[in-house]
């Protein structure tokens, strides 16, 4: 459905990257919202909302590594498989 997902930090762009906006992507193991799940972080804290992660979401999200290595959507030249990373 859409690949390896794993827990962690993650960026949409690079302007969010050096603005230290991301998103936490979790696991959420019971309940009636079991799966993974998607939380704003805005300067280090949470933002209080979760929403669930979907596959169109997980697309768009970038590591920190990933970031560091130059990879943006933004800037059109570099995909996840020109830089060799693959979600």
């Amino acid at each position: 459905m859409f690949g390896p997902v794993r827990e962690g930090i993650f960026y949409f762009s690079r302007k969010d990257f050096e603005r230290s906006n991301a998103v936490k992507v979790w696991y959420l193991g019971e309940g009636v919202k079991k799966g993974w799940q998607v939380t704003p972080w805005r300067e280090g804290r949470a933002s209080g909302m979760t929403f669930p992660l979907s596959p169109d979401v997980w697309d768009y999200l970038y590591s920190e590594e990933e970031m560091n290595a130059g990879a943006f959507r933004s800037a059109g030249e570099h995909s996840r498989e020109h830089l060799g990373y693959t979600k």
